[in-house]
């Protein structure tokens, strides 16, 4: 299953915020009804304010949980304001 959801982060960052973890619990939902064993979940995503409880949410339903950032990413976010 691929997520790639990567909603627009705007200038209401807490209710966007949200909305932005809302679908990737949404997504994971989904996944775990209709992933096959050992089928594998990616998920697109910028880091939401929950994303260590979201990353330990991943970790309990699969064997194998990473995380990365490609290069061409920007150290810092428009979105985050940082």
């Amino acid at each position: 299953v691929l997520q790639d959801d990567a909603s627009n982060i705007g200038s209401a960052w807490v209710h966007d915020n949200s909305t932005h973890s809302e679908l990737i619990l949404q997504s994971l939902k989904l996944t775990t009804e209709f992933l096959s064993k050992r089928g594998w979940f990616i998920n697109k995503a910028f880091q939401p304010e929950d994303y260590n409880k979201l990353m330990w949410g991943f970790q309990q339903l699969f064997r194998k949980v990473e995380a990365t950032k490609p290069y061409s990413s920007r150290n810092v976010s428009v979105e985050y304001g940082n």
